[in-house]
């Protein structure tokens, strides 16, 4: 069957674990009851309890009188025989299931209250568990199990009392199951049962069973013996221990509460509960303390061991024991802080011997006994007897109070009190410069943890009550704001020696005065001061004695305080910085003493003294010039300046003419900006301005700083001089011929007009250079050279250098003028073309009744002196004309016609004549020569002219290009009847082959309509030639002549 799990095993597992160890059989639910655990021994009181109580149906009756109100108050009654013995109690109750009415509490105080509590309101409400049914084996798991269902840490080395007025009737842990024997029910209670007893947790039962003896419910006891132990009793007998016993069996319910008080007598029977306290808590409250020995011994005649023995701690011989009180807990299971317990178990012999309890605590150096209202209190948990309280009486280095009459039920629980020596104190407060009264200041006593404090204002006269041989820290609280304007001096005390602010009072000393003096701070300031005012020079400052004699900086109008100071001497030195001059230190109190850059002075107790260092800056000499480069404008044109920053600025040099020879006084150390106003255009000052030391005792090298900056050490004299030169740019002049001459027959010039002329220049066509010339002058630009040529407009371009990628440059050209920007290089260009004309022939002819339509070669030729010009020959109709263009000046053309056309039937040509003359000369630009060829023409006798015998041929298409079978022609034929077509021929050669007529290379086939294939044979490339011939008829030759046509084709 399916168990729940216990602890992270079956409650089959538990059992086989515990089988394995020889503690259960194997099978909880056979015949043969299984053999439980032993039930282990208990040390004695102040363990943690476990109550399980059964709140069944079974347990019943009205309120007030009912079973459940005699339960409830047999717990109660068990808890108060507890309370007070360092025990701690859980509760939980049973049912069907079971659930916890009470997690584990201290049996004392709160908790001793919150136990009761929750009996009396939580026990059999049925709330949280099921009802009804008795199930043994859920209450047992419930108090083995840990949280959440049970408790952490689980119970070990405790007391757990099972009271049940049944035999179980249900089974499982948090489900209420039915249907099987009892004696089942009983082994599966038993699974947990031992758990509880088995090591490491090795927890007591004690199995109460009310109203379960054998006359009443056979087998019942045996059950209770089956969870527990083999010891059965009716009642627990005087001077028995919770180790004499298993299984307690009360009669009824009316009895329980007498059978729970047995239980907690056998427990803590014999008991000494003792819990020490000092006024060391809060404001003087008493707290538990450890560290502490107590003796408990018993006196009055009773022996050890024939009327007792000690069970804790073990002891057998003495009559007495010893320990200390415990420290504060670290585990759950560990005593209170403060507390020590002793337990004995009396003989039943004890009460006849009338014994008494006496307590003794060795004292400690530093406490004694308390005496009011007592010095101890002790109560008896469980029992009737009245609280005993008194004083201790002090033996030597002891203190003990005894308890008389102890019997054997009797438990004793008692607080011993002790409080800590005490002394007397008084602080005094004196003051020193005035500001305050001694009582506007608190003056403070603290001792260590929760020892009582001293807080007085300063004129208090009284004394008041601190612990003796305890250190105390002395302290003061100034009024509000004077904290830091005071020097306290050293405490001093009448009859103890201090240690700083510390100070302990041995016991017996009392009527201690402490006294502090203050003496009010004072306060030296430091200010600094500069001409120029406004300057941002950081001036550093050593101090001596205060300000940890840490240098500090400080700009004009910047001031340092020392903050509040003791009054004494003080010093504070400047490190003058280069260019400055500390011109005088000045206090206005302190009696100053100066020593070179350095003050001293004495700072009286509440005074401020303020120190003002004046510092002015050196001056030196600057001279400003101007000299000029090029061009015709003087030095005096621009106006020059050096400025500097503020507050440096007042000696600023503004606007001196650049022929200045004056120096002007300036700030030494100052970088001071030189600049010129602007001056005539086209000047380009320097990159940098040259400065020059003037002093003879100064090296002459010439300083140039970037951004044209200059500054000068303290008292040198210095000239700064800034070169403007004229602005430039070059210019190059070519010249380009279209004709005969060469470009170095021209002359090419570029002039500015006064006063900028120096650079005016001349070269020849040919040989240009770049020239410089004035940037912002306009030049003019002129040539001189041969006749017979026009000039083309000056083009000029921009060096490529001179333009940046994505840049356009525009250059000022108009009209043979040009103006140049600075820098630019420029190149100017001017063609000059030859001045041309032209020769018209014209043809003159009157054809009469020849019929001539037909045109003239007319031939000329055209020469430059001796050098060629043009050539050619024109084709005119009659009344036809031609120019002939371009001709250079200077040029004649002769005309001629050699041969004249064909004459036409029964016509002849005369020889041509030339108006004016077959030679025509060019003079003049654009002038047109004329020459005008004439014809005439005879008639003569008929002539009969014969014609061609035509020949007509269709190629095949497409054209053949390859080599193999290829048609070349699809056709041959004459279209005239008096004519005849002779057989085509077809040659064939290798094109790489200059060798003709080779027709052994291809087979050619010819049929009648002219049709021509040819065959290739294994050739790359074949060149294939057809010739077809015609010739007249006979009878036809008189009108008809012969023709031939030719074809070739390249097959590849």
């Amino acid at each position: 069957m399916f168990r729940k799990t216990v602890g992270g095993l079956t409650a089959s597992a538990v059992v086989a674990g515990l089988a394995a160890v020889g503690v259960v059989a194997a099978a909880p639910a056979s015949a043969t009851t299984p053999q439980k655990a032993p039930n282990p021994q208990l040390a004695g009181c102040g363990i943690p309890v476990t109550l399980v109580l059964d709140a069944s149906s079974s347990i019943g009756g009205p309120p007030g009188s009912s079973e459940q109100d005699q339960v409830k108050a047999a717990a109660n009654a068990f808890l108060e025989g507890l309370k007070d013995t360092n025990s701690s109690a859980r509760i939980v109750q049973f049912s069907g299931t079971s659930v916890q009415i009470s997690e584990r509490k201290e049996i004392k105080g709160q908790g001793f209250t919150d136990l009761q509590t929750a009996i009396q309101q939580k026990y059999h409400n049925e709330q949280g568990y099921v009802y009804p049914g008795t199930n043994w084996e859920s209450a047992f798991w419930r108090t083995a199990e840990p949280a959440p269902v049970g408790e952490d840490p689980t119970l070990s080395n405790g007391l757990v009392v099972f009271v049940t007025d049944g035999v179980p009737t249900r089974y499982g842990t948090d489900t209420s199951n039915q249907g099987q024997t009892t004696q089942f029910y009983t082994d599966q209670a038993q699974v947990y049962s031992d758990l509880l007893k088995t090591a490491p947790r090795s927890n007591r039962i004690i199995a109460v069973g009310v109203g379960l003896n054998e006359q009443n419910s056979p087998g019942s006891t045996a059950r209770l013996q089956q969870v527990s132990g083999d010891v059965v009793v009716q009642s627990v007998a005087p001077g028995k221990t919770i180790n004499d016993f298993d299984v307690l069996i009360p009669n009824d319910f009316s009895n329980l509460e007498d059978a729970l008080k047995s239980v907690a007598s056998s427990l803590c029977g014999g008991a000494i509960t003792i819990e020490k306290l000092t006024d060391e808590g809060p404001n003087g409250t008493y707290a538990p303390a450890a560290g502490w020995n107590i003796t408990a011994a018993v006196t009055g005649g009773a022996m050890n061991p024939a009327d007792f023995e000690w069970i804790k701690p073990v002891n057998d011989k003495d009559e007495q024991v010893s320990d200390t009180t415990a420290p504060e807990p670290v585990n759950p299971t560990d005593p209170p802080k403060g507390t020590v317990q002793f337990q004995y178990q009396p003989e039943q012999s004890w009460n006849s011997k009338n014994p008494s309890i006496r307590i003794t605590e060795t004292l400690d150096a530093d406490f004694d006994p308390r005496t009011s209202p007592f010095g101890f209190h002790c109560e008896f948990p469980g029992t009737d007897r009245t609280p005993v309280e008194g004083q201790l009486t002090v033996s030597g280095g002891n203190a003990y109070f005894d308890i008389d009459d102890v019997t054997a039920d009797q438990r004793l629980s008692c607080q011993i009190y002790n409080k800590h020596k005490r002394t007397t104190l008084r602080l005094l407060k004196q003051v020193d410069g005035g500001g305050t009264t001694e009582a506007e200041w608190r003056m403070t006593a603290t001792g260590p943890g929760n020892a009582p404090s001293y807080s007085e204002w300063g004129d208090n006269q009284s004394f008041r009550e601190v612990w003796a041989n305890v250190e105390y820290s002395l302290d003061e609280i100034a009024p509000a704001g004077e904290k830091d304007n005071y020097v306290a001096g050293d405490w001093k005390c009448d009859k103890v020696q201090p240690t700083g602010s510390k100070i302990t009072i041995p016991a017996g000393t009392t009527d201690v005065t402490c006294t502090i003096k203050n003496s009010r701070k004072g306060e030296l300031v430091v200010k600094k001061v500069t001409d120029p005012k406004g300057a941002t020079q950081p001036f550093t400052f050593q101090p001596t004695g205060w300000n940890n004699n840490g240098v500090f900086e400080l700009k004009d109008g910047e001031e340092k305080s020392s903050g509040k100071i003791a009054p004494g001497n003080y010093s504070v030195a400047e490190s003058v910085p280069s260019g400055w001059t500390l011109a005088d230190i000045t206090c206005d109190a302190g009696k100053p003493s100066r020593d070179g850059d350095a003050v001293y002075v004495d700072v009286p107790a509440g005074t401020k003294v303020t120190c003002e260092f004046k510092n002015t800056k050196q001056t030196a000499w600057l001279r400003l010039q101007k000299q000029v480069k090029g061009g015709s404008a003087q030095p005096e044109s621009w106006l020059l300046s050096a400025d500097a920053n503020a507050p440096f600025d007042s000696k600023d040099i503004d606007k001196v003419p650049g022929n200045n020879a004056d120096y002007a006084e300036v700030y030494a150390d100052v970088t001071y900006k030189l600049s010129e106003s602007d001056g005539p255009a086209n000047y380009t000052p320097g990159d940098v301005w040259q400065c020059v030391t003037d002093d003879t005792d100064r090296a002459e090298t010439a300083i140039v700083k970037p951004g044209d900056e200059v500054d000068l050490e303290p008292g040198e004299y210095k000239t700064c001089t800034i070169i403007n030169e004229r602005n430039l740019a070059e210019l190059k002049l070519v010249k380009q011929v279209e004709g005969k001459n060469n470009p170095n027959d021209w002359t090419l010039s570029a002039t500015a007009d006064a006063p900028d002329t120096d650079l005016n220049f001349s070269n020849d066509g040919g040989s240009g250079e770049f020239k410089p010339v004035y940037a912002g002058t306009q030049y003019k630009l002129a040539e001189e050279g041969p006749g017979g040529y026009s000039p083309s407009d000056w083009q000029c371009e921009l060096a490529p250098q001179d333009v940046e990628p994505g840049q356009v440059e525009e250059i000022d050209l108009e009209g043979g003028k040009i103006t140049l920007k600075k820098g630019q290089r420029v190149t100017c260009t001017i063609v000059n073309t030859r001045d041309l004309g032209s020769l018209t022939i014209t043809k003159e002819f009157n054809k009469q009744e020849s019929g001539f339509t037909g045109t003239f070669d007319i031939n000329y030729t055209c020469v430059d002196g001796a050098t060629p010009v043009k050539n050619g020959t024109v084709s005119l109709g009659a009344g036809k004309s031609e120019t002939i263009s371009g001709l250079p000046t200077g040029t004649t053309c002769t005309v001629d016609e050699p041969a004249l056309p064909a004459n036409p039937t029964g016509w002849t040509f005369n020889q041509p004549t030339y108006s004016p003359s077959k030679t025509a000369t060019v003079t003049t630009k654009d002038e047109t020569a004329t020459v005008t060829v004439v014809n005439s023409i005879s008639q003569v006798s008929p002539v009969v002219v014969k014609k061609v015998c035509p020949i007509d041929v269709t190629l095949h298409k497409p054209q053949p290009k390859k080599i193999g079978n290829q048609i070349l022609t699809d056709k041959i034929k004459t279209k005239k009847p008096s004519c005849v077509l002779l057989k085509p021929v077809v040659l064939c050669r290798p094109i790489a082959s200059s060798a003709a007529g080779e027709t052994a290379f291809c087979d050619t086939k010819v049929t009648k309509k002219g049709r021509i294939v040819v065959k290739t044979k294994g050739y790359d490339g074949v060149k294939v030639s057809v010739v077809v011939r015609t010739k007249p008829k006979p009878g036809f030759t008189d009108r008809w002549k012969p023709d031939t046509w030719r074809k070739s084709w390249k097959l590849t």
